[in-house]
C-alpha cells in the first residue's frame, strides 16, 4: 500500500492509496545537466570516534571539498557534533560555505533530492531512504528540507516498495533512465516510479555480485548524450564479475551507448563476519565527480589510478585526483557523497 502526499508544481495535491500514475507530466533531469551548486554532508556518525573507519572516511571527504570549491559553488551541511572537527580542517574558503544543520550520515548521493521538472520548473522528488532504520531521520526529510528552503515543490513518496537511492539512477538528455537491478522483489515497483518521473526508457543492468550497495554508479556513469564511463575489468578478475560486465556491455552496446573503457583493479574479497559471508570491495573509478570539464576522479593508492586519469584526459577533461581509499572500505566513492543542486537559487 503506497501512502503518497505531493504537491506538484502546478499546484495539484495527490493522496494516492494504490499505485503511481503512470503519466504525471514530469520529466527527468539528466545526470550531465550543469548544476548551480554541489551539496556535501557530513552527519554525526562519521567524525565523532578517531578509532572508527567512518572517520578516516571523513578526512578524505574534508579533504576533497577543498579541492571542489576550488572550482564550483559548494555547500556543506554538518552534523553540530561534527563542527569542531569540520572547522579545524575545511579551508577558509569551505569555511565559508558550511552550514550547521542536523545530518546523520555522509551519503547525500542516496538520500538526497531526486531533480525533475514541469513545464520548465524544478520539482523534487523526495525518495524513502530507510524509513524504518532508527537514527537517519535528518537524512530522511532533507530533500523536503532543501524544498522548503528553495521554494521548489517536493513530491514525498513514503513507501519503501519504491526503493531507489540516487547512487543507482542515471539520466540521459533522451530520457532514458538506467539504474541496477538492486532487488528483484522490488523491480516492478521500481519501474512504476521511474515511469511517474517521466522516463521514456527504462534500461536496467545487473549489479556487480557481493557488492554490497549494488549501485549502478559503481561501474557506470553517464558523461555525454550518449556516452558512459564504465569500469573495465581484465582477464584476471573474478570470472561471476567478468560474466556481469560482458552482459551489461553487450546490453548498452546495442542501445547504442558510447562506452569509455576505465581500466578497473582487480576486486578484493573480505569477509564479513557479521554476516558469516564475504563481499568484494570494488576500487571503483566511475564513482567520479563532474563538474562542467573538471572531473574529480578517485585514488586508491594503486597501479590502475594513473591509468584511469589518462583516460579521463584523453577524453577533454581537466582531472583533479583524490585519495579515496578509506572511502571505498565503507562501499562508496566521490559520487557517493555529493549531490547536486539545480534549485531557483
Amino acid at each position: 500500500m503506497l501512502h503518497l502526499l505531493a504537491t506538484l508544481a502546478f499546484g495539484i495535491s495527490l493522496a494516492l492509496a494504490q499505485g503511481l500514475p503512470p503519466q504525471s507530466g514530469l520529466s527527468p533531469v539528466p545526470s550531465f545537466t550543469p548544476e548551480k551548486k554541489i551539496i556535501f554532508t557530513l552527519g554525526e556518525f562519521y567524525c565523532m570516534d578517531d578509532r572508527l573507519p567512518q572517520r578516516a572516511a571523513s578526512e578524505e571527504i574534508i579533504a576533497f571539498i577543498n579541492r571542489v570549491v576550488l572550482v564550483a559553488p559548494v555547500e556543506i551541511r554538518v552534523s553540530p557534533k561534527c563542527e569542531k572537527f569540520a572547522r579545524e580542517r575545511l579551508s577558509p574558503r569551505a569555511q565559508r560555505q558550511a552550514r550547521i544543520v542536523p545530518i546523520d550520515t555522509i551519503w547525500v548521493r542516496d538520500f538526497g533530492p531526486v531533480w525533475a521538472s514541469y513545464r520548465n520548473k524544478p520539482v523534487i522528488i523526495d525518495l524513502p531512504y530507510f524509513p524504518n532504520v532508527p537514527g537517519i531521520n535528518n537524512d530522511e526529510h532533507l530533500p523536503s528540507v532543501i524544498g522548503r528552503e528553495q521554494g521548489i515543490r517536493a513530491i514525498h513518496i513514503g513507501s519503501p516498495d519504491y526503493e531507489l537511492h540516487g547512487g543507482n539512477l542515471q539520466v540521459d538528455r533522451d530520457g532514458r533512465c538506467f539504474i541496477n537491478n538492486k532487488d528483484p522483489s522490488k523491480l516492478e515497483k521500481v519501474l512504476e516510479l521511474l515511469a511517474f518521473i517521466g522516463c521514456k526508457e527504462r534500461v536496467v543492468l545487473d549489479p556487480l555480485p557481493r557488492e554490497l550497495t549494488k549501485h549502478i554508479d559503481m561501474s557506470f556513469q553517464l558523461a555525454a548524450p550518449g556516452v558512459a564511463f564504465v569500469s573495465d575489468y581484465s582477464a584476471a578478475a573474478p570470472a561471476e564479475v567478468r560474466e556481469v560486465q560482458a552482459k551489461n556491455f553487450q546490453k548498452l552496446t546495442t542501445l547504442g551507448v558510447k562506452l569509455i573503457r576505465l581500466p578497473a583493479p582487480v576486486p578484493t574479497l573480505e569477509p564479513q563476519p557479521e554476516k558469516n559471508s564475504e563481499r568484494y570491495v570494488f576500487r571503483t573509478y566511475t564513482n567520479s565527480v563532474f563538474y562542467g570539464r573538471h572531473v574529480f576522479v578517485p585514488q586508491y593508492g594503486v597501479r590502475e589510478d594513473v591509468l584511469a586519469l589518462a583516460v579521463y584526459k584523453k577524453a577533454g577533461y581537466v582531472v583533479h585526483p583524490v585519495k579515496s581509499s578509506d572511502l571505498i572500505q565503507l562501499q562508496g566513492s566521490l559520487h557517493c557523497v555529493v549531490q547536486e543542486q539545480y534549485g531557483n537559487r
